[in-house]
């Protein structure tokens, strides 16, 4: 089963008007004047409200690469549906599923690929 991992640096905390990395308070990462660089969700996402952004050569790459694995081993170009997008999968959701799945489907302490991901972007792209 081929893996893809995109660089993000994934959820981010509110200090004052920055955003910074659950890294370190200090690491900013933006601010929150600087909106191309972040997505603020409509509900948090596991204790999560802002997250960095994905950037049009990402979107562009990440397509690309599916395209080429889903015709390289036929994998099916279905996503995970919309209401289990974000959920963990058991073993036998995963042995019963065909398609492309993400981190988050896999493990609690993961959020990418989460709700701050454009995945109709992507479901658009491949199915192109």
């Amino acid at each position: 089963m081929p893996w893809i991992e995109i660089s993000n640096i994934g959820p981010l905390k509110k200090i004052g008007n920055n955003l910074v990395t659950t890294y370190r308070d200090n690491d900013v990462y933006c601010t929150l004047d600087d909106t191309q660089h972040y997505i603020k969700l409509p509900q948090k996402y596991r204790g999560f409200e802002y997250y960095a952004g994905f950037t049009s050569a990402q979107y562009e790459a990440v397509i690309k690469l599916l395209k080429f694995l889903c015709a390289k081993y036929n994998i099916p170009k279905t996503f995970v549906s919309v209401g289990k997008r974000y959920n963990i999968m058991t073993a036998t959701d995963f042995m019963n599923f065909k398609g492309i799945t993400s981190h988050v489907n896999c493990r609690t302490d993961k959020t990418d690929i989460g709700p701050a991901f454009d995945w109709n972007r992507v479901i658009q792209g491949l199915n192109s």
